[in-house]
């Protein structure tokens, strides 16, 4: 295995591409690690709609205004998804664990936590 990504890591053009997907893939593989910061609840697709996504950043702008870099995944395969950076007066933080949210977005809402709580 390392020899083969060893081999892929020198080849130019594809060496981004696919460290990027290795990641991807790493840090879906392994929940403790994926680096998701929050669950929290966005408008999405359309004002008025909520949906799950994962906090990946929080900044602040050159105005002072905090902004959160969040990742909305796609429903049932979380692989693939939104990025999207909202001020943070424009999410709703949860009680949700990142184990938790994965398992509402691959069973497609049927597995939900007894317990969730969200700030409204």
């Amino acid at each position: 295995m390392k020899w083969g990504n060893a081999i892929l890591d020198k080849v130019p053009v594809f060496r981004l591409i696919y460290k990027s997907i290795r990641q991807i893939i790493t840090s879906f593989s392994f929940p403790e690690n994926t680096g998701f910061m929050q669950v929290v609840l966005v408008e999405f697709p359309i004002k008025g709609m909520k949906t799950i996504a994962f906090v990946t950043n929080e900044m602040i702008d050159k105005d002072g205004v905090k902004q959160i870099s969040v990742f909305v995944p796609n429903v049932p395969n979380p692989m693939g998804g939104f990025l999207e950076i909202l001020k943070e007066e424009d999410i709703i933080r949860t009680n949700i664990s990142v184990d938790e949210a994965m398992k509402m977005i691959v069973s497609v809402g049927r597995v939900m936590p007894a317990d969730v709580q969200f700030n409204l």
